[in-house]
């Protein structure tokens, strides 16, 4: 049972602001979308959250911070957000760049052997480039987001859920 954040008046302002326009983006449908607008949207305005683009991972850290600072979500509400955030608002290019641009020099069966830190990703990632494989700067955060949660140290990876 979802246990509001905000009065049920509150719910339905920020739940009509949502489809607005002027600023506020307009949520997709799905479970966890009440969670959103209630937990969420009664600290931020919606679009602090729709304009990102991030990991499973990552979103578990940001909903675990703020639950740290507050946020009024039992454990199934927090994996129902989670869900929602991944799959409306998730870093979907991250595996079709890891596919496209490591797959172009390496098997791909040789870079998920490797168990990197996060840090090691990075220099890793750093260490191509220079060997010329084209990625900028989004597309560096976005494969060391990705390598650092699918393949990082085993012991190190982390499950809040």
């Amino acid at each position: 049972m979802l246990k509001p954040a905000l009065p049920a008046v509150a719910i339905v302002i920020f739940a009509g602001a949502a489809s607005l326009p002027g600023g506020q983006a307009a949520l997709p449908e799905g479970p966890g979308r009440t969670i959103l607008q209630s937990a969420c949207a009664s600290c931020h305005s919606l679009d602090v959250v729709t304009e990102k683009r991030w990991s499973n991972q990552r979103w578990r850290d940001s909903v675990n911070a703020m639950i740290g600072r507050g946020a009024t979500l039992d454990k199934d509400q927090a994996r129902e957000l989670v869900a929602y955030l991944e799959t409306h608002f998730g870093n979907q290019r991250a595996q079709g760049l890891f596919e496209d641009i490591c797959s172009s020099c390496h098997a791909l069966e040789r870079v998920a052997k490797r168990s990197l830190s996060r840090a090691q990703w990075g220099t890793f990632i750093k260490g191509m480039i220079s060997e010329g494989n084209p990625v900028n700067d989004e597309e560096f955060g976005i494969l060391l987001d990705y390598l650092a949660e699918h393949y990082g140290e085993k012991d190190q990876v982390e499950t809040n859920q």
